[in-house]
């Protein structure tokens, strides 16, 4: 018995380090809005990979307005963490995002449409836009060597108005 506990805590362990390995955002304001870019990114790859347009187009047309004010959450937030190049590292994450999900279409093979389509028919049953972020959260979207979130962008360094060379030499 003792045995088969020890077994479970390391089990237990293992699995709760990996989760913390993934990068999580520092509030559960921005983690929703990732999980909601991993949703529609994940709903892309299959609208695409499975020739179902008119159930994307349906997804956009309900959740419209949780979308746009979405998006305009997610750029704002690469706007905070970094600055002037914040559309191109923007642009950057999604593209590699949808990428990383894409790698699925491969491994699953043929299986993966049935395997990914009922996302339309759960995403569509949420009874009010506001269930979206909570219902992306649960499906865990994001693949294992992704993460969500950024790091905090590092300091610039201090620029020099003079060489230290220069201002040791006495005059």
């Amino acid at each position: 018995m003792k045995r088969i506990l020890c077994g479970a805590v390391a089990v237990l362990l293992a699995v709760s380090q990996q989760a913390q390995a993934q990068s999580r955002c520092a509030t559960a304001a921005d983690q929703a809005v990732f999980d909601v870019q991993a949703l529609k990114g994940k709903l892309t790859v299959l609208a695409i990979t499975c020739r179902v347009d008119e159930r994307y187009n349906a997804f956009v047309e309900k959740y419209r307005p949780t979308l746009v004010a979405n998006e305009r959450q997610f750029t704002a937030y690469f706007k905070g963490q970094k600055g002037g190049r914040s559309q191109a590292e923007q642009d950057s994450y999604i593209t590699a995002l949808v990428n990383a999900m894409s790698s699925f279409t491969t491994t699953e093979g043929a299986e993966f449409c049935g395997r990914n389509a009922p996302l339309f028919d759960e995403v569509m049953a949420l009874r009010t836009p506001t269930e979206l972020p909570s219902y992306a959260a649960g499906k865990n979207l994001f693949p294992a060597s992704f993460g969500a979130c950024l790091s905090a962008p590092a300091p610039e360094p201090a620029r020099r108005t003079s060489s230290p060379a220069r201002a040791a030499k006495p005059r």
